[in-house]
């Protein structure tokens, strides 16, 4: 075969989704607390004009993580949905 060094990285199943719920609510949540540090910077610390443009550089990570976070949870519905069918007949 000829990837076998990645081979262990093709998972089919609810196992791959399950970690990158993980992964990206971690990530969301990561970029939230940074944000809110910088919300609580002082202005002698931190300028407003600063605050604007970090919070851009958060936000995107954030955003993308909340997106991945929804689809994941939605792939994973599809999965048990399909299970629970199987499972009744």
């Amino acid at each position: 075969m000829r990837y076998r060094s990645i081979r262990w990285l093709i998972v089919d199943g609810v196992k791959k989704e399950l970690g990158a719920i993980i992964c990206f609510t971690h990530s969301a949540y990561s970029v939230l607390l940074a944000c809110w540090e910088i919300a609580s910077f002082d202005d002698s610390i931190v300028s407003p004009t600063q605050k604007l443009w970090l919070y851009p550089n958060y936000l995107g990570f954030g955003i993308m993580s909340v997106i991945m976070v929804v689809d994941y949870f939605f792939r994973i519905s599809e999965k048990v949905e399909a299970a629970e069918k199987v499972k009744k007949t």
